[in-house]
């Protein structure tokens, strides 16, 4: 297990491996903890890359929520969204305020491939390379496309403002 301060490849692979059950669903607690350790790549790569960490941390915190109010109909991906729909809860919030789980789900994975690609770039790089550069084009090339205008532009000016350097 990783201590509070580093990160494990290994705990993001056991939790990920541990989701699928017997029965072919995926559990959520698991994925959610495969989820927080990934949150600590971004944590140590330092205040630049404080929006994404923030992004993550708020849809784990959106499905422990729903899984603590709701646990029997959190336990798994199929019985989340089965509760979903079948209570019409998919799109805003429910009575307690929280954005569904199906919506946070799906934005989580799409923060995964924003994180799987950026990863994949930073293993390819050398040391001469722009990781803000990197960033930015792994925005472009993954999410950008289901975020609205303005916060593609938003994003972009603020890879702009990266410090240049290592990491």
């Amino acid at each position: 297990m990783a201590s509070k301060e580093g990160f494990s490849l290994e705990v993001v692979a056991e939790e990920f491996e541990k989701c699928k059950s017997a029965e072919n669903e995926i559990i959520l607690e698991h994925y959610i903890r495969g989820y927080e350790e990934l949150t600590r790549v971004f944590e140590h790569l330092g205040t630049i890359f404080s929006f994404i960490t923030s992004d993550l941390k708020d849809k784990i915190r959106i499905l422990k929520e729903h899984q603590k109010a709701t646990s029997d109909h959190f336990k798994s991906v199929h019985t989340m969204v089965k509760f979903e729909l079948d209570n019409e809860l998919t799109i805003g919030k429910n009575s307690s305020g929280l954005l569904s789980g199906c919506r946070t789900l799906l934005r989580l994975h799409r923060a995964l491939l924003f994180i799987s690609s950026f990863l994949k770039e930073l293993i390819e790089s050398n040391e001469n390379d722009s990781v803000p550069k990197m960033a930015s084009n792994v925005y472009a090339s993954t999410i950008a496309n289901y975020h609205t205008w303005l916060v593609r532009n938003t994003a972009s000016s603020f890879y702009k403002f990266f410090p240049q350097g290592t990491y």
